[in-house]
């Protein structure tokens, strides 16, 4: 799989809230040896264990109640846009596509869900979680309408629009020697071992957490590899380092994760708007003046 699809949160949640694979499979009107296998899948791509097995019960793992309750969340959203879907039919209403990068499902979009809803409750939105090199590649094959992504191509079609900026924060393990320090510097990071970003799935996050380390003043030991924060949050609490993150991952309450600012932040997350104005209707440019401006542009970086 390249990322988890709405059909693995619909199976997960059913899962989950079943706790049985038989009764989850009865309300989703499909067998369970292929609901056992979407699920191990999903898992695998995670690479984070959901669900704790045995012969007579099935329970949530921590990170599996934490994966529930985002889960139930997007689904949500999703159901609202299928709402929106069915206002836009029924008046005439267009659609827009919209891509998003991990980062920004934890503040940028529900803002962008909630404005788009009080401005345009007529559109039919649809979403994507997809990185910003894929989101790149959608754009120029008018595959998406508007891409949030983490850097700005250097295609001269592209209109691009800064959007939001947070710092990164350092992830550590509850109880590490780092937990009670009120002021942590760069020097202090040197000697640990760095939970890296996948640099294949994620280049853009990757070269933006290097660069912060190197802006902090140090060269990270980059270690481990990662795709989603939900690794990086299992292999830092399995022991295996401590991580930079985008401080909205802070937002996760992912157990046994402690976040604490460091002194001398010089890096940044950055997120932009990009379309292609060429291709793009009147609607997707009301859309990017209306909600785009007037939602972000004003804020503060990191407000």
């Amino acid at each position: 799989m390249h990322g988890p699809e709405i059909r693995h949160l619909r199976y997960f949640v059913a899962v989950a809230e079943e706790l049985s694979f038989s009764k989850a499979a009865i309300r989703l009107h499909m067998s369970q040896p292929p609901l056992s296998q979407q699920i191990k899948a999903l898992e695998d791509d995670l690479g984070v264990q959901l669900l704790e097995r045995s012969r007579r019960d099935v329970q949530l793992t921590e990170a599996g109640k934490i994966f529930l309750t985002e889960s139930r969340s997007i689904l949500a959203s999703l159901r609202s846009a299928v709402g929106a879907t069915i206002r836009a039919a029924a008046t005439d209403g267009g659609n827009v596509r919209i891509g998003f990068v991990t980062s920004a499902l934890l503040h940028v979009l529900p803002i962008l869900l909630d404005r788009v809803s009080k401005h345009f409750p007529e559109i039919e939105l649809s979403i994507y979680d997809m990185s910003s090199r894929d989101q790149v590649d959608a754009l120029m094959q008018e595959r998406l309408d508007i891409g949030i992504v983490h850097s700005i191509p250097a295609i001269s079609a592209f209109n691009k629009l800064p959007i939001y900026s947070e710092p990164f924060i350092l992830a550590i393990p509850a109880g590490h020697e780092l937990e009670h320090e009120e002021k942590i510097t760069a020097a202090d990071l040197e000697k640990y071992r760095i939970i890296g970003f996948s640099r294949e799935h994620s280049p853009s996050l990757y070269d933006a957490q290097l660069a912060c380390c190197l802006a902090k003043g140090f060269r990270p030991t980059l270690v481990h590899q990662a795709r989603t924060p939900f690794t990086v949050f299992q292999l830092i609490r399995s022991g295996l380092g401590i991580s930079i993150v985008p401080k909205p991952y802070s937002r996760l309450p992912f157990p046994g994760i402690v976040f604490k600012d460091v002194d001398n932040s010089a890096g940044h997350l950055h997120l932009y708007a990009v379309w292609r104005d060429e291709v793009s209707t009147e609607l997707i440019k009301k859309v990017i003046r209306q909600v785009m401006y007037e939602s972000f542009v004003d804020h503060e970086p990191g407000a």
